[in-house]
């Protein structure tokens, strides 16, 4: 296939060695993407495109894996753009549930391959995206759900599937009273000030910056936590005037720490693995 190529536009990815098509020789292709249109359901569509590019005949070509990732990712570009969960997005869902796709759908009384295509080719009507998004936030609607359809599992798998929705439950309702008892500790900090960084408590965002520290080491200590939170929330302030959490920090024997952190850790017990240590508190420990 011959095509008209922006070069601006496409960036260069890599050089593999592939049986090319073209040619009909093995020798190395290079591996471009660029940004292209679609129409999915007669919505126009931008995402990121890759192609091979044979050297010796100058054309392009598609191996089959690169056409279907294509379409996938014109398929997710689609999703985001009209606020439904992508691809990859209901994957994840699903294995923090240790599910295959057959036993996902069939919680909801889906069809067996349901999951399936809407994790590699579909876009899910409306009313699914928000059961499956429901099941994110909420284990006790997916929980209902599998005693719904019970009928669909075998007794064994079905008692260790609701063994595993129950102590979710159980965390989420530990996470929640812990959230709310943050909020309680932030009363006297509802107003934007100098004390908050000029921003009210946002949990989702405290939420992010703790996954996001957490993920470079299962050892990440305590105080290393605090300090990366102050450092974060300190730095954001002085660049844009205002910080990202919200959080407000006193000053312990072992340096900055926001105040309610045995409730963050808590209620956020879920999003991160951190080693225990003591921070010079008399509650802490």
């Amino acid at each position: 296939m011959k095509r008209i190529v922006n070069k601006d536009d496409r960036v260069f990815i890599e050089d593999v060695k592939y049986s090319c098509p073209i040619c009909e020789k093995v020798h190395k292709v290079k591996v471009y993407q660029e940004p292209t249109k679609a129409l999915i359901k007669k919505q126009p569509i931008e995402y990121i495109e890759t192609y091979y590019h044979c050297p010796i005949s100058e054309e392009e070509f598609y191996p089959p894996q690169v056409l279907n990732n294509n379409l996938l990712e014109a398929r997710d570009s689609y999703k985001i753009e009209n606020n439904l969960l992508t691809s990859s997005e209901i994957k994840k869902i699903r294995k923090f549930y240790k599910l295959n796709q057959k036993e996902f759908s069939n919680i909801f009384g889906w069809g067996d391959i349901t999951i399936q295509r809407y994790e590699t080719k579909s876009i899910q009507e409306e009313t699914y995206n928000e059961m499956i998004k429901r099941a994110k936030e909420d284990p006790l609607f997916l929980y209902e759900e599998l005693r719904k359809h019970k009928d669909k599992f075998d007794d064994n798998r079905y008692i260790d599937i609701e063994n595993l929705l129950r102590d979710e439950i159980k965390k989420k309702q530990v996470s929640f009273f812990n959230k709310e008892s943050l909020k309680a500790l932030y009363l006297d900090y509802e107003i934007p000030s100098d004390l908050n960084g000029n921003k009210t408590l946002d949990l989702d965002k405290v939420e992010q910056m703790l996954r996001f520290f957490s993920q470079f080491g299962r050892n990440l200590l305590k105080v290393k936590l605090m300090k990366l939170l102050w450092y974060s929330d300190v730095y954001h302030y002085k660049e844009y005037g205002v910080s990202i959490s919200g959080l407000v920090y006193e000053h312990l024997p072992y340096g900055a720490v926001p105040i309610g952190y045995n409730e963050i850790l808590d209620a956020f017990d879920n999003s991160i693995q951190i080693r225990e240590e003591y921070l010079g508190c008399k509650d802490d420990g």
